[in-house]
């Protein structure tokens, strides 16, 4: 397990996905190795499978609240909003609480349709973490296309002033 952490914050991908695979091969019912190899999966857009090791942490431990805010995220990346958006609520309910579960929830309510929902989610995102720029982008978007103008300036310019370099 340690081998892929390393390779994992060394951000060498491949290396990362085949410590957790062996990992996992020798103790299949670890369900952190599992939630880590998911991660991986993701940075390696392999998504599918990202998905298949997420469920069978949910299969065993349906009250885990990163397996099922994990899970949505994985959903709302492949297009199946509605899935997401109970497992996105379900890792929520069970006290899950990171600002890009948020940002994801949101995403998944304006693919939707569900505006007010989405806007409150993005904000929640940014109440979590103040320095979260994508909730802010998102925001900013959603008013620009509610013809909210100076709304979607705020929160635009929110992202401008904190990230110099852009």
């Amino acid at each position: 397990i340690g081998l892929g952490h390393a390779a994992y914050r060394a951000e060498d991908n491949a290396e990362a996905a085949k410590a957790y695979e062996l990992a996992l091969h020798l103790n299949p019912r670890s369900f952190l190795v599992r939630l880590a190899l998911a991660r991986v999966y993701w940075r390696l857009n392999r998504l599918a499978e990202a998905a298949e090791e997420q469920l069978e942490v949910l299969r065993t431990h349906p009250r885990f609240a990163q397996a099922h805010a994990d899970y949505g995220v994985t959903l709302v990346r492949v297009g199946r909003h509605g899935d997401a958006l109970a497992s996105l609520l379900k890792g929520i309910e069970l006290g899950y609480r990171e600002a890009i579960v948020f940002n994801f929830l949101g995403n998944a309510y304006v693919a939707l349709g569900r505006t007010n929902e989405a806007i409150g989610a993005f904000e929640q995102a940014i109440r979590l973490d103040s320095a979260y720029p994508t909730a802010y982008v998102n925001l900013a978007l959603l008013y620009a296309d509610a013809g909210a103008r100076a709304k979607a300036r705020q929160y635009y310019k929110k992202v401008v002033d904190d990230q110099p370099g852009l």
